[in-house]
């Protein structure tokens, strides 16, 4: 039986297919199967996926374009492996990705989920200075970090497809995007999950990916998820204090990091607040460190956001993230200038 599937979903994905596919068919571990949904491309994709010969390359084409999400579900159902490593056909993985993932599910045979680090890069796939997106490693902070966002990032999961697709359906069609948070949202509570230290993943930022077109709609689904996550960690946190407002919270998390379609929030206060409560909640002592770093990367992003419309707000959230992780703060701060410069 082969050991691993990549599932790779595409749409009009030509510009960035090629070192997507190649960057897979280079990998040091060699029982896998490369399998992609190409979801009604009307561009050159079909062509170039037909112009590789490697026999671990297996397409699936959709007669029609009917989603990411379905394609997903489509591909997991048609796989024939027990671990399935997504891939995004715009990411570019290390050539160790898949060694290293399969040595985790061999080390701890539970595992329902594991996750990397990752690397940002732009168009032209240079690093990208000054984001970082860190994710935690163990279980305990995996489910403190889905109150924010994502504790994973989709393209660098590997997963047992039989607790993701026989135990719990597979992802839900009613999400067009954000499948793979709700879907993680449904796993990390019951089901132990870790992600590796290593970038093992180069995630690419740019104009057409998903992510920059969420819509108002979308983003009440991701609202959704969410709240249950904070339901869920404030039933496993019984000392959340009583001044967290969640749904203020919520509301201006939304908003400062989708201010490209929701208006900024008229105050930092409740992210600030927010970020000092929630933060209380973790208190393992190897979670720590990287804590700090998550919550100040967070305070500075939503500081940049907020500099557009209400300087005051964004020197308060500076001011927070200076006192958690001044380090990190400050290595950002840098980084963000000095890519300001080069442009």
């Amino acid at each position: 039986m082969t050991a691993v599937t990549v599932l790779m979903g595409v749409y009009n994905g030509e510009r960035f297919l090629r070192p997507a596919i190649d960057g897979i068919l280079r990998q040091d571990f060699a029982d896998f199967e490369l399998l992609v949904i190409d979801d009604g491309s009307t561009d050159g994709t079909p062509q170039m996926l037909a112009s590789y010969s490697d026999p671990r390359l297996r397409v699936l084409r959709n007669p029609a374009n009917i989603g990411l999400t379905k394609s997903l579900n489509r591909g997991l159902r048609e796989a024939k492996a027990p671990l399935i490593a997504r891939h995004d056909a715009d990411d570019v993985s290390e050539p160790t990705r898949l060694g290293a993932q399969v040595a985790a599910f061999t080390q701890q045979a539970d595992l329902a989920i594991v996750g990397s680090q990752a690397r940002v890069i732009d168009e032209s796939g240079n690093a990208v200075h000054g984001v970082d997106w860190p994710k935690m490693l163990v279980p305990e902070g995996i489910r403190w970090q889905s109150m924010f966002e994502s504790a994973f990032y989709h393209g660098a999961v590997m997963y047992r497809r039989d607790i993701i697709l026989d135990r719990l359906g597979g992802y839900d069609e009613a999400y067009r995007t954000s499948q793979d948070f709700e879907l993680w949202s449904r796993v990390v509570h019951d089901y132990p999950c870790r992600n590796l230290t290593d970038a093992l993943i180069n995630f690419r930022r740019h104009t057409g990916a998903v992510s920059r077109g969420y819509k108002p709609d979308m983003l009440e689904r991701v609202r959704d998820v969410l709240r249950r996550n904070l339901d869920r960690m404030a039933g496993r946190s019984p000392n959340l204090p009583d001044d967290m407002d969640g749904s203020a919270w919520l509301d201006a998390w939304l908003r400062v990091n989708n201010s490209n379609v929701l208006p900024l929030p008229a105050s930092s206060k409740p992210l600030t607040n927010a970020f000092r409560s929630l933060g209380a909640l973790i208190t393992r002592e190897d979670c720590l460190a990287l804590k700090r770093k998550i919550l100040t990367t967070y305070a500075v992003r939503c500081a940049i956001a907020m500099a557009r419309g209400n300087v005051g707000a964004a020197f308060s959230l500076i001011h927070y993230a200076f006192r958690e992780d001044s380090a990190t703060a400050s290595s950002i701060m840098f980084d963000r200038v000095k890519d300001r410069l080069r442009r």
